[in-house]
Formats: structure tokens, sequence, C-alpha cells
């Protein structure tokens, strides 16, 4: 993932962030936590 169109991308999932969505146990969890890191970053902007 060293090059995106959204440069939002990199900042958003790197880093502790991928390491914890990886250790999750199921598909369905990884989706919900990425689910929740975007409404975060949603509510920054």
């Amino acid at each position: 993932m060293k090059t995106t169109a959204d440069q939002s991308l990199l900042k958003r999932f790197s880093g502790k962030s991928l390491l914890r969505i990886a250790a999750l146990s199921t598909p369905e969890q990884r989706e919900a936590h990425i689910e929740r890191i975007r409404a975060k970053e949603d509510l920054a902007l």
C-alpha cells in the first residue's frame, strides 16, 4: 500500500491499526473494526 490515489488511507490504515485488524479472528470482526475506524475519521473531518 505504498501508493494510492487516496493518501488518507495510508494514514488511516497503517502501523498499529493494521496489526489490530490482523489480530481479529473473523472477517466479520475485521470489517466491523475497519468501519469503526472509517466512521471515526469521517467524524474528525
